[in-house]
């Protein structure tokens, strides 16, 4: 059990530990948006996730 215990903290520590990361500019960040048939006019799915993207700021 003490195993177990020691190994499930290991692995939590090492993907908590993984997401440590330098900043990265927002210049290098890109996001897409694909649509269905419809447009982001279409008080739908596809408007709410444009703007979405929008208020996002990229």
């Amino acid at each position: 059990m003490r195993k177990l215990v020691a190994l499930l903290i290991a692995a939590f520590a090492i993907v908590g530990l993984s997401g440590c990361d330098k900043k990265i500019d927002k210049e290098s960040q890109k996001i897409v948006l694909i649509t269905d048939k419809g447009d982001i006019t279409d008080r739908s799915f596809n408007q709410g996730s444009y703007e979405g993207v929008k208020a996002f700021g990229v």
